[in-house]
Formats: structure tokens, sequence, C-alpha cells
């Protein structure tokens, strides 16, 4: 949640990656205001490698970075850009020529298709191993894309999809490094040209193997976000810019994101920014409409006026009658600004805040887990300490009564003139009692210091263990309840989240 956060910041405040830009104490101000509104300062020292892990993302394509983190200063970073093109890196060489020795880890074709290519396994970790602490100032992702291309002398039109554990080669030109058999991939001739003219079925194909690496909410998220903080902003865009604009802008941005994972070709990013536009065409608008409904729940006026376009009014531009989209409820009735504006500020500030509980929860889980194990061994050896010393305890007492015992009935049955053996078998045992008595009592008060040190640390932990028990339980509680309340309300919330998708989905028109 804070990477991702973190992600969303960058993109909103910054728009895109510079080299140029100076980062200052009112940036952190911003960043640190943005972040400790959702995330408590214990929470954000925690997983401060996931704030970095953002920025280093942020300015991959540019070069590296420099970091640091503090929660009252903010971060500190540097940007060293890239000093050595993927053609010219020192590692290029043993890259190819470690791809191309070990060709038969390279499975080809795979998954049965013979215009994927996949390295994979022991190949791929061979990769990594080969860039992974180079002090060569390279973009890493630009020259295994690169190596691979040249080591398995791939077209111009093929392209490298560099994911988490494997490299996914897509051949749309005869690979004769692989096999003579291939035939060219062949653009599909259709009038359309909805995908750059790549076939849907192979792009379907795709899809599938991309997000099986790459969240596909994340992808989104961050191509929205983008486009949030650019060219695509309520606080300040038209309806007729955004009827005019925003199926191209939602491609294009899509294609941009993908460039994170594939290698250049401009005509298959674009066919496969389509497509996946196209397989995910409502849920881009559900991103759009909750963005929308969070400036209204701020008051932001150009989101008001925004939306209030939705009226499925009739007006005359230019000679011409136009009807507006309409913003209804299923059954047909009309929503207002004040319904929306209220149903969706209480269900988007639950969430808000059930999403919080959660973060601090799963914090504490880490914390608490940890800390439950040295519970329960503090407790396992206060257990066997006392224990051991109950034993003793029965064993010494045991020895107390047997040895009164048989006093008694040695005084007595001398007093009786008992004969000499007997006599001296009493005795004999009188004195092997009295040794283990003593033995026992010096084992007892060797023991007792070490069970009483160990109750002494048990109750400090318990006291520790049992208030973050509470506070685990008390998350959960709160947790339960939000999310309940989120269900409660969550009918009145997808009714009206469901009529602003359909109407942003739609155009005015002209009618008579």
């Amino acid at each position: 949640m804070i990477y991702q956060d973190t992600k969303r910041f960058l993109k909103r405040h910054l728009k895109r990656a510079s080299k140029s830009y100076e980062w200052q104490g009112r940036d952190n101000f911003l960043l640190l205001e943005f972040l400790q509104n959702r995330y408590s300062d214990k929470e954000l020292g925690q997983n401060a490698s996931e704030i970095k892990e953002a920025f280093r993302e942020f300015y991959e394509n540019i070069g590296t970075i420099s970091f640091s983190f503090d929660v009252k200063v903010g971060v500190h970073y540097k940007i060293e850009p890239y000093r050595v093109s993927p053609r010219s890196s020192q590692h290029l060489m043993p890259l190819i020529k470690l791809i191309r020795d070990n060709r038969r880890a390279i499975e080809y074709p795979y998954q049965g298709r013979e215009d994927q290519i996949a390295l994979l396994g022991k190949i791929r970790r061979y990769i990594n191993a080969e860039i992974a602490d180079t002090a060569e100032s390279v973009n890493k992702k630009e020259l295994v894309r690169y190596a691979i291309k040249e080591a398995l002398e791939l077209d111009q039109r093929d392209v490298v999809i560099h994911l988490k554990r494997k490299y996914i080669v897509k051949i749309f030109h005869k690979n004769k490094f692989l096999s003579d058999q291939v035939t060219d991939v062949k653009l599909i001739d259709t009038n359309e040209r909805r995908y750059m003219g790549y076939s849907a079925d192979d792009l379907a194909n795709h899809y599938d193997e991309f997000f099986t690496d790459v969240v596909l909410e994340d992808f989104l998220g961050s191509v929205m976000t983008q486009l949030f903080a650019t060219k695509l902003n309520f606080e300040e865009i038209t309806n007729r810019y955004y009827e005019k604009n925003v199926l191209s802008l939602i491609r294009d941005t899509i294609a941009v994101e993908l460039m994170v994972y594939i290698s250049e070709n401009d005509e298959y990013l674009k066919g496969f920014a389509g497509y996946i536009f196209r397989k995910n065409f409502m849920s881009v608008h559900e991103f759009m409409a909750i963005e929308l409904f969070e400036k209204i729940s701020k008051k932001d006026k150009n989101a008001e006026r925004f939306l209030n376009y939705y009226t499925g009014k009739i007006f005359i531009e230019n000679g011409k009658r136009y009807e507006m989209p309409k913003l209804t409820t299923p059954n047909g009735e009309r929503w207002n600004i004040t319904s929306i504006t209220a149903i969706s500020t209480m269900w988007l500030r639950s969430r808000e805040q059930l999403d919080k509980q959660k973060v601090k929860l799963n914090n504490l889980l880490e914390e608490f887990y940890d800390y439950e194990e040295y519970y329960k061994r503090l407790e396992k050896e206060l257990f066997s300490h006392i224990v051991a010393l109950n034993t003793l305890t029965k064993e010494f007492k045991a020895l107390e009564k047997n040895i009164s015992e048989v006093s008694m009935k040695f005084k007595h049955e001398v007093s009786g003139s008992m004969d000499e053996k007997k006599e001296n078998d009493l005795e004999k045992m009188l004195r092997k009692d009295r040794h283990k008595l003593i033995d026992t009592k010096k084992k007892l008060l060797k023991l007792q210091p070490i069970k009483d040190n160990a109750a002494y640390n048990f109750k400090a932990v318990d006291a520790q263990y049992n208030l973050m028990l509470n506070e685990k339980q008390k998350l959960e509680s709160e947790i339960r309840n939000l999310s309940q309340n989120l269900k409660i309300n969550s009918g009145s919330f997808h009714s009206i989240l469901a009529s602003l998708v359909t109407a942003l989905t739609q155009r005015r028109k002209v009618i008579g």
C-alpha cells in the first residue's frame, strides 16, 4: 500500500520523471502530509524500503537513484543519469554469449506457440546474476532486452517482454536462429485495423501471459493516476474535451506504461494497449468515476460542473439540437448532485479508513507473530521450570515424610529390642534418605531463582504480548465494523457508481 501510494503521489505531483527537477522542502512537506494522513510514523519507518522502491521505479528510465528517508525530514535523493548505452555496455557480449551457450535452456516454442520464446529458470538467473552487482551506469532493463534481441537475432518488429520471473519474446518475423520452419506472423488485413493490425487471438494470448506476472489492477491504477495528474484532471477539463480525447488518451498512456515491460515497437505497443483498454473498458471508466467522486467529495467546482453535464437535457448549439447523456438509476430516476455527494463521500471515507486500518493490522501482525513466537518460547521455558520445581518439591516432601516415618519406626523398634541387622538396615536407609534430601534441597535452591527469573521475564513479555493482542483484536473489530458499514452502504454507492460509469461511456447526440 505505501509503495502504491508513493507511486500515486509522484505521478500526481511530478507528473513525469525529469533529471532537471530539484526536489525541495515543499515537495517533502506535501509528500509527508500525503503519507502521514494515511500511515503512522512507525509504519512509514518500517516500510521505508517501499518508498525507496517507488522512487527508484519512477526514475528508472532516467538513471540510478541514491536515496534516504526520514519520517521527520522526508526524502533526500540524487539522480545519476545513465552514462552507458546498452550497446556499449561491458556486459553486452557476456550476456549474448551466456544466452547462446545456454540455448538448450531457452523454451521454444513456448506454450506450444511458434511465435513465442521464453527465457526462464536457469537462464534467467544467469542473466540476472551477470548484471546484479554491476557498478556500470546503464539501464539494466534496456540492456537485457537489447542483449536478448542480439543473441537471438530478433527482427526489429519482435518484442521482448520483461517480467518478474521470465523474459518472453513475441516473434513477428521468421527467426532462423531458432528454426528454419517458422514463417512470418502476418498482420491482419482488415478495414478496421482495430489493434494496429495484430490478431485479437494473439493479443489475447499475450494478455493472459502478461497479467499472470503483472497485477492488472495495479497496472491500470498506475495508468489512470498518470492521466489524472496530467491530461485527465477533473479539476480542469471540460466535458467536450473529455468526449473528444479520453479514448485516445487512455490507449496512449497504456502504451507508455507498457514500455516499462516491453521493448520498443510502436505499432505493437499501441495494438496491445488498445486490446487491454477494450478488455477493461468498464473497469477503466470505473477508475474515472471514483476519481470524479473523490473530487466532488472535496467540493471541487469544476468536478461538480463536469458531473452536472449528465442531465439528459436538450440544448441547441450552432443550429443543431443535442441531447445530453443521462445520469439515472436503474429504474430511470435521475440522481442529483446532493445525493451523489453525500453517498459517495460517506462510502469513500469509510473505504479510506478501512484501508488505513488494514495497513495498521498488517504491520502489527508482522511484529505480533514474531513476538508471539518469543512469548511462547518463554512460556514453554517457564512451564518446564515450574514442572521441574514441582517435581523436586514433591520428591523433597516425600523424602521428609519417609525419613520421619523411618525415624519413628526406628525409635519404636529400638525400644522393643530390635535385632542388630534390622537396626543397621534402618540406619543405612536413614543416612541414604538424608543424603537424598540434602541433594534435593540443593537442587531446589538452585532451581528456584532460575524459575523466579523466568517468571519475571515472562511477566514483562506477557504484559506486552497482551497489549499487542488487545490492539490486534481492536483493529480486527474495527475492520469488521468498517467492512460491515461499507457493505450496508455499498448498495447505494455502487448504484450511483454504475450510473456514472454508464454515463461516462456515453456522448451527447444530435437529435431531430
